[in-house]
């Protein structure tokens, strides 16, 4: 089976997760209270964001 080359694409990735105060706030500024968002509800679904990395080959 011949190899295929692999694409280099000069990108990081940043994943952020929300802390206790974060969702306290959320739930204080709700502008239709209802059922409170749980600290381990705003953890299932981190954001993910894809970074353009601008490195030069030595």
């Amino acid at each position: 089976m011949p190899l295929t080359p692999l694409l280099v694409t000069n990108r990081a990735v940043a994943v952020v997760l929300p802390k206790a105060p974060f969702v306290e706030w959320i739930n204080r500024v709700d502008p239709e209270p209802g059922t409170p968002i749980t600290f381990e509800e705003a953890c299932e679904e981190p954001n993910t964001f894809l970074i353009l990395c601008d490195i030069e080959d030595p």
